[in-house]
């Protein structure tokens, strides 16, 4: 059978799969704190470079250098223009110039022209350890993360205590399924600056994806103790709680992460889930409800909600989320396997099929579809076919519900050998499992062996008295 109470849970955060989108899992790791100090690293070098040439800064270089941010990104480039088109600014200028109208182009998304000024940049100053760094995290921004960390190498040789430049090198290892050598750079720029605590935030990412929640937990804290108003820094210690189901003390941190950022949609999310992992379902569906308020295409969130209205018994209200998720996503392959399987709840069959058959289309590696596909195949007498699903999903993963599923299967065909083999399989791994001992049972039975078989339901009774009646539902008696 599918995996009891079956629900993919959605991650409101990179967790601990690699990021879809970098630039989105950067911005809420923290990235737009990095661009602010960035933007005003840059402009302390402007201003320093600038300071002999121009006592008295022009509109234009202050608009280029848009030190505090109060120019628009158009503004800021405007500036820059003026100037590089005057032709009076002196060779130590020119290239500060570029680099911060590079600055304005990539906040606009504009990252080809961006490139461009920062490789003019480069041209009028080959040292411009600035230059190479924008020019890195411009490639970044462009998944080419080779040329990214080319970029931040040659920044970090002209400047080895350069930690920005450790800090954006080591996302575009984490981004390459490198966290190794992102850990080693957040820790190179944490030696430099003990007290950065953007790189202790990021390390922290690191160190759970690479499956050690308690050590990235101990660096969340200790960015919280240096910036306690990181809400960035509760939200991933919440997480990495959670990995320990720590779960009230996740809720407690995505708590403080609202007081701080009350329009915080991923954390809403993510205490959603803890709440789900207490059984509270109908907090974490104010939650999820929430994060919808703000976000009405957040799938995520709508998703999880159809999985907290599943917990609940509410399989109509489950399946009303997952359509919504299905329609803002049409190629959501793991939305369509949880309405599939709540319409095989309801026993609803002929909807369920379909939804599986999608799921495959869109995702064929997935184990859990063509299981839930063998199992209603099942149930409708269609045994062929169910038992090549099955055979697919354990193909592609050796599971002991999809053994379940195929003992069913065998078991209606009257194959009673394969069915004892495939249940045998399914309690060497789950001795308690109610299905595979009944099911076991009935197949002993059919085979005449009696005292086995009383064994098996007996067993399978005292774990769930209903046992049979479902068994009868499954047209098996």
């Amino acid at each position: 059978m599918p995996i009891p109470g079956q629900a993919i849970v959605k991650v409101a955060t990179a967790g601990t799969q690699w990021s879809v989108s970098q630039p989105q899992w950067v911005a809420a790791m923290g990235g737009d704190a990095a661009k602010r100090v960035i933007s005003m690293c840059l402009g302390v070098a402007a201003l320093l470079a600038a300071t002999p040439a121009l006592a008295q800064p022009s509109q234009n270089w202050v608009g280029c250098e848009n030190k505090d941010g109060t120019f628009s990104p158009d503004a800021s480039i405007d500036g820059c223009t003026a100037l590089i088109q005057s032709g009076k600014q002196s060779p130590q200028n020119i290239p500060v110039v570029f680099n911060n109208r590079g600055i304005a182009f990539r906040a606009k998304g504009e990252f080809d022209r961006a490139l461009a000024d920062y490789t003019e940049a480069i041209k009028l100053d080959p040292k411009y350890d600035v230059a190479y760094h924008n020019r890195g995290r411009a490639y970044y921004f462009k998944r080419e993360y080779d040329r990214a960390i080319a970029d931040y190498d040659q920044a970090l040789r002209i400047n080895p205590r350069y930690r920005l430049a450790y800090v954006d090198r080591g996302l575009s290892y984490f981004a390459k399924r490198d966290p190794a050598h992102a850990i080693a750079d957040y820790s190179e720029a944490i030696k430099i600056d003990p007290s950065f605590a953007y790189a202790f935030n990021m390390r922290g990412m690191a160190y759970r994806v690479m499956g050690d929640p308690r050590r990235a937990i101990a660096d969340h804290s200790e960015a919280i103790r240096l910036a306690p108003d990181s809400d960035v820094s509760y939200y991933y210690r919440g997480i990495a709680l959670g990995d320990i189901n720590e779960q009230d003390r996740a809720i407690a941190d995505y708590d403080q992460a609202l007081r701080l950022n009350p329009g915080y949609e991923n954390a809403l999310v993510n205490r959603g889930l803890a709440w789900g992992e207490k059984k509270q379902f109908d907090r974490a569906i104010a939650d999820y409800s929430q994060a919808i308020k703000l976000n009405a295409s957040d799938v995520i969130a709508i998703y999880d909600r159809g999985n907290a209205y599943r917990a609940m018994g509410d399989l109509d209200r489950a399946i009303a989320d997952y359509s919504e998720a299905i329609r803002i996503d049409p190629k959501d392959a793991i939305a369509f396997l949880a309405r599939g399987s709540t319409y095989s709840a309801k026993r609803d069959f002929a909807r369920a099929i379909p939804n599986f058959d999608q799921a495959i289309r869109l995702d064929a590696t997935s184990p859990a579809a063509w299981n839930s596909r063998c199992w209603a195949r099942a149930m409708i007498g269609q045994l062929d076919q169910a038992l090549a699903d099955c055979n697919e999903s354990l193909r592609l993963k050796s599971d002991p519900y999809t053994f379940d599923s195929r003992g069913l299967v065998y078991l209606k065909m009257g194959q009673f050998d394969a069915a004892i083999a495939d249940y045998n399989a399914v309690l060497k791994d789950v001795p308690d499992f109610a299905d595979s001992l009944h099911g076991r049972g009935i197949a002993k039975r059919k085979k005449g062996d009696t005292a086995g078989s009383q064994a098996d339901l007996a067993a399978a009774k005292s774990l769930r008295p209903d046992i049979a009646e479902q068994f009868a539902k499954f047209g098996v008696k």
